[in-house]
């Protein structure tokens, strides 16, 4: 109902609520960019779920299927991001420098303290003079508890595979 009072603080609402998702998920990709790992760990509730898997290219006539490339709880998680900080990490000594440009967030649902948004994401990574990209889409169901804004369910489309690059550990 736009020019009620009703239409106004809904607008508000969502206006307050995107730019919150927006400085969340900016502020994520600063952590895993600057390589605090351990502190991008915090962002995740302690139930959360994340998944990453591919869709290959397939002929007119065929079934997309999913190929789950990594399906990770908050301890897994932390456990490969600790791998990561080690000095006998081999996959990564040079450190990777890394990029990301998160783009094209939308608000799909709001359930309660649940808002499901999904984004696309960029991951630039050098290492070693040489360039890599990723692209991505995510979605996410972020959980908002007062101030605070956890990580409960995200999934990961990787655009391109298969991936052609020799390495990839970087979340």
């Amino acid at each position: 109902m736009v020019g009620t009072n009703e239409g106004i603080k809904m607008s508000a609402y969502y206006c307050t609520l995107y730019f919150k998702i927006l400085n969340f998920l900016y502020n994520e990709a600063k952590l895993l960019d600057s390589r605090q790992f351990l502190e991008w760990i915090s962002l995740f509730a302690d139930d959360a779920r994340y998944i990453i898997y591919a869709i290959p290219t397939v002929k007119k006539g065929q079934n997309d299927q999913r190929i789950i490339l990594s399906h990770d709880n908050k301890s897994t998680l932390m456990m490969k991001m600790r791998r990561l900080t080690e000095t006998y990490s081999w996959s990564e000594n040079p450190y990777s420098r890394t990029i990301r440009v998160v783009s094209n967030v939308m608000i799909n649902d709001v359930k309660n303290n649940l808002v499901n948004v999904s984004s696309n994401v960029l991951l630039i990574k050098n290492r070693n003079g040489i360039s890599d990209y990723i692209v991505a889409r995510r979605t996410d169901i972020l959980l908002f508890e007062g101030e605070n804004i956890k990580i409960k369910h995200r999934e990961v489309e990787l655009i391109e595979y298969p991936l052609p690059y020799k390495n990839v550990n970087l979340p």
